[in-house]
């Protein structure tokens, strides 16, 4: 398997004006080759959770793809992973050159049954585009309109809660630092809330908490709790986004808890803040230029 990153496009991310392909790929596509065995191919679709790698020769371009629906028959069929990719994967594959239209990328998404296309610059495949991207590069379309600003100009809604990830993996005190890791290692997490029955933030625990044990002598305590991080930065869901980019850009750490009088209700991590300024690029300018304007105001 091999990213690619020797083509060198202008550099484009998710622009809500996109309109083109190459306004919105991403760099360090993950392809295999044919001759790529089927277990890492397997490996690497599981592992990153995307629907299909396009297969391609040692010049980058297509010669086929093999998609996580191929794998599943195989394994269900014959119960086996063994052999290369060749063997397995589809040679009629339909891309795009990096200048076609999301429009015309869309409608092929729409109307076949997979998920993604790779896209082409020379004829080497450099990106895919998804399903997902579309929808990541329109929901600004469907956004509410803003809603009423404060005396400064500082929009209402620029808070924890518009961006904040619910749903959350956590874990408990009592638990073992094996169910932790186990944890970690299948939702690729780099650290994990602990809580009590009641949902209330106890602690944090994280990568770092745990590799001092992964090679030497030191034993790990066996739960959760005699290891965890107690004294924790969090913010409630109506502190101000930009308190928290604040946050994450002066500390190490990624992410940070959102609590309401105690419980634990949602994270926010440096990629949300990311996403969260990509959709309101317009809004934000705004607001920092008036900013500006207030502080020459005696």
């Amino acid at each position: 398997m091999q990213p690619q990153t020797a083509v060198h496009i202008p550099p484009c991310f998710m622009q809500p004006d996109a309109k083109r392909a190459i306004d919105v790929i991403k760099y360090g596509v993950i392809t295999v080759t044919p001759q790529t065995r089927l277990y890492q191919a397997l490996s690497c679709i599981v592992d990153l959770n995307i629907s299909g790698l396009p297969v391609v020769d040692k010049s980058m371009r297509l010669e086929g793809i093999i998609t996580e629906k191929d794998l599943l028959t195989l394994l269900y069929e014959k119960q086996t992973t063994s052999g290369l990719v060749e063997r397995y994967m589809q040679r009629n594959v339909i891309s795009y050159p990096a200048e076609t239209l999301l429009e015309e990328i869309c409608r092929c998404l729409l109307t076949h049954p997979f998920r993604r296309v790779p896209i082409t610059h020379r004829g080497r495949v450099i990106s895919v585009i998804s399903r997902t991207d579309l929808v990541r590069v329109n929901v600004h379309k469907f956004l509410p309109l803003p809603t009423e600003e404060g005396s400064l100009g500082c929009p209402r809604d620029f808070t924890a809660r518009q961006l904040m990830t619910r749903g959350l993996i956590t874990i408990r005190p009592e638990n073992s630092i094996g169910e932790a890791l186990s944890l970690m290692a299948d939702y690729s997490l780099t650290g994990l809330p602990v809580v009590n029955e009641g949902m209330v933030l106890v602690g944090i625990i994280t990568e770092k908490d745990l590799m001092p044990y992964f090679y030497g002598d030191n034993l790990p305590p066996s739960q959760v709790g005699e290891i965890m991080t107690t004294d924790i930065t969090t913010f409630s869901p109506e502190d101000s986004v930009f308190e928290i980019c604040e946050c994450l850009l002066h500390n190490n750490f990624r992410r940070v808890p959102i609590v309401k009088d105690g419980v634990l209700v949602g994270l926010v991590s440096r990629a949300d803040v990311i996403r969260y300024i990509l959709r309101n690029l317009t809004r934000l300018r705004h607001y920092r230029a008036l900013q500006k304007v207030n502080e020459l105001i005696p």
